[in-house]
């Protein structure tokens, strides 16, 4: 809940401006490391989409997405759901995390038994569709 409180904050410190710059997400001073995940083309569109529509990074909407999978996993000890075609093609993509959350992310998929680019996914995707409600439909940016 810590993590997820501090997610907000940076995001409503942040919601003034949309940065067309994902370099302007790193502190003062220093930068974040670069985690690279897979996605697909779909989902990728719906993360652009909710951040441009909350006017954050899409570092930063990954940030909260993790902190809701994170708080996902706490409340049930399963993996957030996530739904798209399973034979769709995965792009790479890449985020900047600060190292404290990149830690809490290599504990937490050791223990869940899946990789990074899968609990990124299922968060993103939880975030998008369940927390935030930013994309509406199938959480891929599609209307039913």
């Amino acid at each position: 809940q810590r993590l997820m409180s501090s997610a907000s904050q940076t995001r409503n410190n942040k919601r003034a401006r949309a940065e067309e710059s994902e370099g302007s997400d790193a502190p003062a001073g220093g930068s974040w490391p670069l985690m690279s995940f897979t996605v697909p083309p779909s989902l990728d569109a719906a993360i652009d989409e909710a951040a441009k529509s909350q006017g954050v990074s899409k570092s930063e909407l990954i940030r909260e997405a993790l902190a809701a999978g994170f708080a996902y996993v706490g409340r049930t000890n399963k993996l957030p759901p996530c739904s798209f075609h399973p034979y769709e093609r995965l792009v790479v993509r890449s985020i900047k995390l600060p190292r404290p959350l990149l830690q809490q992310v290599g504990d937490a998929l050791s223990r869940l038994g899946v990789d990074r680019s899968e609990f990124i996914r299922r968060s993103a995707f939880y975030y998008i569709t369940s927390v935030g409600k930013l994309v509406g439909g199938d959480g891929h940016g599609g209307r039913h």
